[in-house]
Order: C-alpha cells, then sequence, then structure tokens
C-alpha cells in the first residue's frame, strides 16, 4: 500500500534540496575552474601528434629508437600537465608507426630529456620561453604553444585563432631547427618568418 505525502513535505523537502545545491554550488565551480584546461590548448594537444607526423628533418629523423619521446613542458602547474600528458598517452599511440613516450617535464630539467617534441602545457615567462626555444632549436625538436604571441616570440607552431582555428607557423625558427613542414599544411597555416 502506497502512502501519500503531504504537498508540504515534498515542497520542503524540494527547497532544502535546491537550497544545499545552491550552496554547494560555487565551491564546486571554483574547484573546478582551478582544473580547468583553457579550450586553445586542447586544441592544440590535439594538433600536435598530427603536426608531429608531416615534420621532416630534426630529431624525429635520427633514428636512435622505436620510439618518439613528447615532452609536456610546464613552470609551475605540473597537475596540468600530468592531465596533458595523460590525455596524450589515450589518444596518441604511435607516429610514423613509432611508438609513442610521453612525459610532464619541469622546465628546470628540461635540459636533460632529448624529446622530438616539446609542448607547453602552460604560458611562461618570456626568458623562460627563449631558453625552451633555444633547446628545442638546438636540438631539432618542435616546439608546440598554444598561447597567444608565443609563436611570434620563438615557439615554432602554434594556433590562430580567428573566425576558425589553424596552425600558426613560425618558418625561422622551423627552420633553424631544420625542421620542413608538410608543403599543404604550409599552405593552409598563418606563417611568420
Amino acid at each position: 500500500m502506497r502512502v501519500a505525502q503531504h504537498p508540504f513535505l515534498i515542497l520542503r523537502a524540494t527547497t532544502a534540496s535546491l537550497l544545499l545545491w545552491l550552496v554547494l554550488l560555487p565551491a564546486a565551480t571554483a574547484a573546478l575552474a582551478d582544473e580547468a584546461i583553457p579550450h586553445r590548448v586542447l586544441v592544440g594537444l590535439n594538433l600536435f601528434p598530427n603536426i608531429l607526423s608531416v615534420t621532416k628533418g630534426g630529431a624525429a629523423d635520427q633514428p636512435q629508437s622505436d620510439a618518439y619521446l613528447l615532452l609536456l613542458v610546464y613552470q609551475n602547474n605540473s597537475s596540468r600537465a600530468e592531465k596533458l600528458a595523460s590525455k596524450l598517452r589515450k589518444s596518441t599511440k604511435k607516429i610514423n608507426r613509432r611508438q609513442v613516450i610521453v612525459e610532464a617535464v619541469a622546465m628546470d630539467v628540461l635540459a636533460q630529456r632529448q624529446g622530438i617534441g616539446l609542448f607547453l602545457t602552460e604560458k611562461i615567462d618570456d626568458a623562460a620561453l627563449q631558453e625552451v626555444s633555444r633547446i628545442a632549436v638546438d636540438r631539432g625538436a618542435l616546439l608546440f604553444s598554444s598561447f597567444e604571441g608565443d609563436v611570434e616570440a620563438g615557439a615554432m607552431v602554434g594556433l590562430d585563432v580567428r573566425a576558425k582555428i589553424r596552425p600558426f607557423l613560425n618558418l625561422s625558427s622551423l627552420d633553424r631547427a631544420g625542421l620542413e613542414i608538410n608543403a599543404v599544411l604550409k599552405r593552409m597555416s598563418r606563417t611568420v618568418e
């Protein structure tokens, strides 16, 4: 037998749950906001292995092993770098028939690692960007940054976000690193010398 509930009790329970939800929402939203990864970084992360797959020269052409090492570089936010590394590990198993190894690496140990591709997981200061760019050029590694202004400042590849999103290439940085981008990709990209 079903017991009828008084409409007032139903209203009170609904109001109480709504009030609890409204009280907890700001705290939950703040926690999620701290962990939120900018959309342009996620787009860049998806584009990064595809750009590497059509890039010739540099470290990728040196047969040191059967695997490509991709380094996700951070200055302060190791948590974001680890999340992005995990996402890239799940989405990219091979590039050009070679296994892919993904590591999150702090700026201060980057000089000790030899990757074919470097991906900036956060906006870094100008001096740090110059240092990462120098390391990438010296090693023939592709440096990808999704952050505005980084391609003009020395990153090799980034994003041009306007009416549509397309790759943004720094041709002089690519040339200094001994890297050659696919001609079709170059034509559809925004470029800077």
